[in-house]
Protein backbone atom coordinates (compact mmCIF):
# COMPACT_ATOMS: atom_id res chain seq x y z
CA UNK A 1 0.00 0.00 0.00
CA UNK A 2 3.13 2.33 0.99
CA UNK A 3 5.10 1.82 -2.57
CA UNK A 4 2.09 2.62 -4.26
CA UNK A 5 0.71 5.81 -2.46
CA UNK A 6 1.02 9.72 -3.52
CA UNK A 7 3.26 11.36 -1.70
CA UNK A 8 0.73 12.99 0.10
CA UNK A 9 -1.12 9.42 1.42
CA UNK A 10 2.91 8.69 2.75
CA UNK A 11 2.83 11.63 4.73
CA UNK A 12 -0.45 10.76 6.07
CA UNK A 13 0.19 7.17 6.89
CA UNK A 14 4.06 8.17 8.63
CA UNK A 15 2.31 10.63 10.34
CA UNK A 16 -0.21 8.11 11.93
CA UNK A 17 2.98 5.81 12.54
CA UNK A 18 5.42 8.46 14.11
CA UNK A 19 4.71 10.47 17.55
CA UNK A 20 8.00 12.35 17.85
CA UNK A 21 11.32 12.71 16.08
CA UNK A 22 13.97 14.09 18.28
CA UNK A 23 17.67 15.10 16.79
CA UNK A 24 20.78 15.30 18.54
CA UNK A 25 24.87 15.74 17.82
CA UNK A 26 25.89 13.80 15.17
CA UNK A 27 22.46 13.21 13.72
CA UNK A 28 21.61 10.45 16.57
CA UNK A 29 17.65 10.14 15.95
CA UNK A 30 15.55 8.86 19.11
CA UNK A 31 12.03 8.16 17.58
CA UNK A 32 8.25 7.71 19.30
CA UNK A 33 6.21 5.67 17.55
CA UNK A 34 2.36 5.73 17.89
CA UNK A 35 2.61 1.66 17.58
CA UNK A 36 3.93 -1.15 19.39
CA UNK A 37 6.16 -4.27 18.66
CA UNK A 38 3.41 -6.46 18.37
CA UNK A 39 0.87 -4.05 15.99
CA UNK A 40 3.96 -3.85 13.95
CA UNK A 41 4.50 -7.53 13.63
CA UNK A 42 0.92 -8.42 13.76
CA UNK A 43 -0.22 -6.20 10.92
CA UNK A 44 -1.42 -2.71 10.39
CA UNK A 45 -4.99 -1.48 10.75
CA UNK A 46 -4.34 2.03 9.67
CA UNK A 47 -7.68 2.83 10.10
CA UNK A 48 -7.88 1.83 14.24
CA UNK A 49 -4.62 3.88 14.31
CA UNK A 50 -5.57 7.10 12.51
CA UNK A 51 -9.01 7.25 14.54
Amino acid sequence: MYDTASVEAKKMIVSCLIKRVEVYRDYKLHIDFNIDFEQFTGGLDIVAIAA
